[in-house]
């Protein structure tokens, strides 16, 4: 029934952290709901890879992304040579 439906994907994503450099492996949570939405992978200079659920950080825009642990900001994006289908609701 879920066969070929991707559910999670590898994302970048632009880190803003004054002087905290968040760890990899820290949890990304939703600030208004608290809800964990993925897990950072990697992390230099201000730009990062995330694993996230795609339903939960691109279905409402505008929301705060943030570390559990550091609570540095995390805002993913979608790169714009990705597929329209890959982002889609389907």
């Amino acid at each position: 029934h879920y066969t070929g439906q991707i559910r999670k994907r590898l994302v970048p994503c632009i880190v803003k952290s004054d002087d905290t450099a968040p760890d990899r492996g820290e949890d990304i949570v939703d600030d208004a709901s608290g809800k964990s939405v993925g897990t950072l992978r990697a992390c230099e200079n201000g730009v990062g890879l995330a694993h996230v659920r795609m339903a939960r950080v691109f279905s409402s825009p505008g929301q705060t992304l943030k570390t559990a642990e550091s609570g540095v900001v995390v805002e993913p994006y979608v790169p714009e040579w990705w597929p329209k289908e890959w982002t889609s609701e389907s």
